[in-house]
C-alpha cells in the first residue's frame, strides 16, 4: 500500500490496477486499505472490492464509512462498488437513512436509488423527494442537454400534453423536471436497466418556446421488436405516424441522433404532408426540397471538398489541434459547417441543444410508461438529479 502511495505520476495507474486483483481472501486487506492515507489506495481499494462483487459483502460496513470520502474519486468508486456488491447492502443503508450517522444520510439515499432503485427507499423518503419535485417545478428554469443525451424526440406545437398523451398512448405520468426528465431517459437508453427497459419510459416536457417535445420512444405504440430486443420503427411507418400527427396537431416533427455512430435524420410534416424527410444512411431516398436551414449546412452525407495536399497535411496532425486545422481549411475554401438534427430543430421548433434562461417555460414537464414500461417495467437503479 505503501509503494502506491509513494509511487511517482505515471506509473501509480499499473500498481493501482494490480491491486485491484486480489481474491476474496483478501478482503479483510482491502478493508485496511479504506483506512489509508493516501486517496489514491482508498480508491484502488474500493475498486478491488468492487470486482469481487457480491463476495464484498462482509466489507460493506467499511465501504458505507467512506460513502463521504473527502477526495471526490473515492467517493464516486465507493459508490460503484455498492452497486456491484448488490443488493445486500440495502439494509445498512436503510439502517443509515433512519438512524444515521447523520453525515452519510444524504449519502445513503443516493446508494439506495444507485443499488435497489425508488422501490429500495422508505415511504417517508418516496414522499420528500416527490415534495422537493413539486419544489423545483415551482421556478424551474430551462437548461441546454447535450447532443448525446437525447437520441430520439418528437416535438408537437402548443402545450397540451393531455392530447399528445392520448395520441402516443404512455401512461401512470408523473411530475418531473427537465434534468431529471432528461437524465431518466438518457439513463434508460445506455444500459440502466434490461434491454427491453431501454424503451420503457418518455419524458413529455413543458411548453417551451411554444412547442412541446417527447423524448424517447415516443413511438412505442407503432413499433416492432427488432434486434437485440430494442423497439425498432420502419422509415414508412414513422413517416405515416408523423404525418397523421402533423393533421392532428398542425405539425409534427420527428429527429434522431446517434452520438457514438454520428449518424442523424429529421421528418417534418405540416397539416398531414410531408415537407421534408432526410436520414444519414438514405440520402438517395430522401423526400422534399432542402429546408431553407439545410442552405446555409453541408448535409452530414456531404463530403468536405479539400485539396488533396490539404489533406494530405492534416493527417500530421491528432486530437483537438486536428480539428481546429481542419476548421481553418474550411474557412479557407468556404466549405460550410456539418449539420446534426438538432440544428434543424433549433430552426423549425425547439432544440433541447440550445435551451436555457432565455426559454419561454410554461407548466411542468412528465415522465410516463410506454407500452414497454407497462410489460416489462422500467430500470429500478439510477439516482438522477432533481
Amino acid at each position: 500500500m505503501d509503494v502506491l502511495a509513494a509511487a511517482e505520476w505515471g506509473t501509480h495507474w499499473e500498481l493501482a490496477s494490480t491491486l485491484c486483483y486480489f481474491s476474496k481472501e483478501f478482503v479483510e486487506d482491502y478493508v485496511a486499505a479504506l483506512g489509508h492515507a493516501s486517496p489514491l489506495v482508498r480508491r484502488a481499494a474500493a475498486g478491488g472490492l468492487q470486482r469481487l462483487g457480491s463476495d464484498a459483502l462482509p466489507a460493506a460496513p467499511a465501504v458505507l464509512a467512506r460513502l463521504n470520502d473527502p477526495d471526490p474519486e473515492v467517493r464516486e468508486q465507493v459508490m460503484f462498488a455498492l452497486m456491484d456488491i448488490g443488493e445486500g447492502v440495502i439494509p445498512a443503508l436503510q439502517e443509515i437513512r433512519a438512524h444515521g450517522p447523520g453525515h452519510l444520510r444524504s449519502h445513503a439515499l443516493t446508494a439506495l436509488l444507485e443499488v435497489g432503485g425508488e422501490t429500495a427507499l422508505s415511504a417517508e423518503d418516496r414522499a420528500a423527494i416527490d415534495r422537493l419535485i413539486r419544489i423545483k417545478l415551482l421556478d424551474e428554469r430551462a437548461e441546454s442537454v447535450g447532443e448525446t443525451r437525447c437520441g430520439v424526440l418528437l416535438a408537437v406545437p402548443g402545450g397540451d400534453q393531455q392530447a399528445i398523451m392520448e395520441a402516443l398512448d404512455p401512461s401512470e405520468p408523473r411530475p418531473a423536471t427537465m434534468r431529471l426528465g432528461f437524465d431518466a431517459i438518457s439513463s434508460d437508453r445506455h444500459g440502466g436497466g434490461t434491454r427491453r427497459q431501454r424503451d420503457s419510459r418518455v419524458f413529455v416536457t413543458p411548453q417551451l418556446d411554444g412547442w412541446t417535445l417527447v423524448v424517447g420512444s415516443w413511438y412505442a405504440r407503432w413499433a416492432e421488436l427488432g434486434s437485440y430486443d430494442f423497439l425498432k420503427l420502419e422509415p414508412a411507418t414513422e413517416i405515416e405516424v408523423v404525418r397523421e400527427l402533423s393533421a392532428r396537431f398542425g405539425q409534427a416533427q420527428s429527429y434522431w441522433y446517434d452520438g457514438e455512430l454520428k449518424l442523424g435524420g429529421w421528418l417534418i410534416c405540416v397539416d398531414g404532408e410531408v415537407r421534408r424527410w432526410y436520414h444519414e444512411s438514405h440520402p438517395e431516398e430522401a423526400i422534399g426540397d432542402r429546408l431553407p436551414v439545410e442552405a446555409s449546412f453541408r448535409l452530414p452525407h456531404e463530403t468536405a471538398q479539400i485539396p488533396d495536399e490539404e489533406r494530405a497535411a492534416l493527417k500530421e496532425f491528432w486530437g483537438e489541434e486536428y480539428y481546429e486545422r481542419l476548421r481553418e481549411v474550411h474557412a479557407r475554401y468556404g466549405i460550410p459547417p456539418r449539420c446534426a438534427p438538432f440544428d434543424i430543430a433549433a430552426a423549425m421548433s425547439v432544440s433541447p441543444t440550445t435551451l436555457g434562461p432565455q426559454t419561454e417555460v410554461v407548466g411542468h414537464g412528465l415522465l410516463a410508461l410506454t407500452q414497454v414500461g407497462r410489460e416489462h417495467g422500467v430500470p429500478t437503479r439510477g439516482a438522477f438529479p432533481i
